[in-house]
């Protein structure tokens, strides 16, 4: 499992099935933070959602993704959408999900972060594994970039999937250990792994909803 380095509430159940410009299935409203002109970040609304690999629209999406985000060598977009493909007309073993913002109509301009994860439907439900995570190349990594929440709120969305259905913790793999350290997240047995405990759901989630005035 991989993470690329990177610099929502309870589930409505009623917006879960309703449909933004593209194919996905929105999980949960969140709010990111937007650079200003002064330098200052302003809060705007986001949605973590989830990718249908049987969708035409989520497939062209992920396509686009992996061709220009896929151009970084570290990239983690073209093993995303190598395993998206392989998705569509099998038995499902993983979930897809991206950070799209509210604020930008065009679908290929409003991703933020793309991630691979446990299936939901997983019967072993000992571990909810965060596979691969991916920002846009444009703010991972960069000091002060134009849009910053991406990574803190896909954990947060992959959080709430986690509990939802059931799963024990959330298992992450990572290539940027400073990240999750200051996230104050536990490390797992192996380097640079980490987890996210079943008793600590709540309270992880509660700290992102007030940093980030998720309501």
């Amino acid at each position: 499992m991989n993470i690329s380095p990177i610099s929502l509430n309870t589930i409505n159940k009623t917006s879960s099935s309703k449909k933004l410009s593209f194919g996905e299935t929105p999980v949960c409203k969140i709010n990111l933070k937007r650079k200003q002109k002064d330098d200052t970040y302003k809060f705007i609304p986001a949605h973590f959602s989830k990718l249908n690999p049987s969708d035409d629209k989520d497939e062209l999406l992920v396509d686009r993704i992996k061709d220009v985000w896929g151009k970084r060598n570290d990239s983690y977009a073209v093993e995303i959408a190598s395993n998206f493909a392989l998705q569509n007309g099998r038995s499902v073993n993983n979930n897809f999900y991206v950070i799209s913002r509210d604020d930008l109509k065009d679908p290929y301009r409003k991703i933020t972060c793309i991630m691979q994860t446990t299936s939901t439907d997983e019967r072993d439900k000992s571990l909810f594994a965060v596979d691969y995570l991916q920002a846009h190349p444009n703010i991972e990594n960069k000091q002060s970039p134009a849009i910053k929440g991406s990574g803190e709120l896909s954990l947060y969305g992959c959080v709430k999937e986690a509990k939802e259905h059931g799963f024990k913790k959330v298992y992450i793999s990572s290539s940027n250990n400073p990240f999750y350290e200051h996230l104050n997240l536990k490390p797992g047995e192996r380097n640079s792994t980490f987890i996210i405990d079943e008793a600590d759901y709540d309270s992880f989630l509660a700290k992102v909803e007030q940093k980030y005035e998720i309501k």
